[in-house]
């Protein structure tokens, strides 16, 4: 059960919906999620592979619809890759939207131009900032030609870009994500990391535990209660957690509570993280970031 939000808590959430239709002007189930989201008092949310062209005028006017008439006001940054699609549907992509109150830290946002992740940097207490990064990284495998999958995608801009070794999505997925998140470092920004990561972190040394041991990324539902007894997955048909939410190791200790949470509007195979941020009303009341997730 989710606990009732305290004032002054930051409260934000990460769904992995596999998909978001937009079959109605209103938005869909985007707008079911987003009324979700008011009905539990997220601030700040992050989706992952929304399988949505967001580069397609209609998409976004259907996107911010739903955001619009969920919340008094808001902010939400998209991301999609330069392949044009048919329809509105199109593998990948992320969307990460700031809602209520919570605008007034807006500090800034954006997005990776091959649709990897997009992210919306919020001003704290003093000086301080932190950057919440929605990110998706595809399935292991080698792109095709001629097809449409994620990875596809991805492998057609970076031969644009005449990358090396273009066929190593995922290789670039982290090495460039390591290049973001290292200029959010040097903003004096803080990273909340959340998405969709298709593997295990800890099972190996490269991709994203390499990129944890470099930014000393915690998962707090780990860090606090291990494991999640077997059997346990964050997606359909799965046997693994590969969708995490890693927070800078410097706010654990202001964690209080996490969980995991099943999502109300899909399956209840599909589960969303729940994470609630103390942000001071007042800018000058402290500089002190506190962090907490509830079940």
């Amino acid at each position: 059960m989710l606990l009732p939000k305290p004032d002054g808590t930051f409260r934000m959430n990460h769904q992995n919906t596999n998909g978001q239709q937009l079959v109605n002007p209103q938005g869909g189930t985007f707008h079911t999620a987003c009324t979700h989201l008011r009905d539990m008092g997220v601030n700040l949310a992050g989706f992952t592979e929304i399988n949505l062209d967001t580069r397609k005028a209609q998409v976004q006017c259907k996107l911010h619809q739903a955001a619009r008439t969920t919340t008094t006001h808001y902010r939400l940054q998209s991301s999609s890759s330069t392949f044009v699609s048919s329809g509105e549907y199109k593998p990948g992509g992320t969307v990460t939207v700031l809602r209520d109150n919570s605008v007034s830290r807006f500090n800034s946002k954006g997005s990776d131009p091959l649709g990897r992740w997009s992210y919306i940097t919020l001003t704290c207490s003093g000086t301080g900032k932190i950057t919440f990064i929605t990110a998706y990284q595809p399935c292991k495998g080698k792109p095709k030609l001629d097809s449409a999958t994620t990875a596809s995608q991805q492998h057609a801009q970076l031969l644009q870009e005449k990358r090396r070794n273009p066929e190593s999505i995922r290789h670039h997925f982290i090495q460039d994500l390591q290049k973001f998140m290292k200029q959010c470092r040097r903003s004096g920004s803080q990273c909340v990391l959340q998405g969709d990561f298709n593997e295990v972190i800890g099972q190996g040394s490269d991709g994203m535990s390499k990129i944890c041991r470099k930014f000393t990324m915690v998962d707090p539902i780990q860090h606090f209660h291990g494991p999640p007894p077997a059997p346990f997955a964050t997606w359909i048909d799965g046997s693994e957690v590969i969708d995490y939410v890693q927070v800078d190791e410097g706010l654990l200790p202001s964690i209080t509570a996490c969980g995991y949470s099943p999502l109300l509007h899909r399956p209840p195979c599909y589960y969303s993280r729940i994470f609630s941020i103390l942000l001071p009303h007042h800018p000058l009341v402290s500089s002190h970031l506190r962090l907490a997730t509830f079940r």
